[in-house]
């Protein structure tokens, strides 16, 4: 078992995470997560990699005493981000890649590098869950005030799609859900059954 002062998580591109510190790394048991995205995100420590002027290596190792993260998680497929998550995870850590941009990104990493450091670069498709486990879970944490997936979906009519696109792109939600007419009635009832 890892000590839990040890257990650090970066998290690249997750605007999803919501106003507090409630999500996956709560439920993982993670006590310190560093959010590299420009929202505030309710993360330990937040990295703002828009700004060119961030040396994130650096920044993320400050963070850590410079012992690096357990774990990186990339989400938004920008190969040179996911590129540098492997200078700041430490020896040992883990990658975890679940965004891509372009399929013709590579990883460029020297393989004496990636043998001597030990650390693992994991393709994860949909987080790797199984929906049969993990949606059941992901209930069970809502219910129980963990998984705040109410702040995070907000529905939208479909002729209101560039509300919804302004509003992703903007952080003011993070997953907008278009509602064809003859859906809405269907898609709202089901929606709150589900809360309940």
């Amino acid at each position: 078992m890892v000590p839990i002062q040890t257990r650090t998580i970066a998290l690249i591109g997750l605007r999803w995470y919501g106003p507090r510190r409630t999500s996956m790394e709560v439920l993982c048991g993670y006590c310190s997560s560093i959010t590299l995205d420009p929202e505030e995100l309710g993360a330990t420590h937040m990295i703002n990699t828009s700004d060119s002027s961030v040396d994130l290596v650096a920044d993320v190792l400050k963070a850590t005493d410079g012992v690096g993260v357990r774990i990186a998680l990339d989400t938004t497929g920008v190969q040179s981000l996911a590129r540098l998550s492997f200078d700041f995870v430490r020896c040992h850590g883990r990658i975890l890649q679940n965004g891509l941009a372009k399929p013709e990104d590579t990883w460029d990493v020297p393989m004496a590098e990636l043998m001597n450091s030990g650390k693992q670069i994991i393709g994860a498709v949909q987080g790797d869950a199984v929906p049969q486990d993990y949606i059941p879970k992901m209930i069970q944490w809502f219910r129980e005030g963990k998984f705040p997936i109410n702040k995070m979906v907000k529905f939208y009519a479909v002729q209101d799609f560039q509300h919804a696109l302004e509003d992703m792109r903007s952080g003011r939600t993070v997953k907008p859900v278009l509602i064809f007419p003859q859906d809405q009635a269907h898609v709202v009832h089901t929606v709150q059954g589900a809360m309940l």
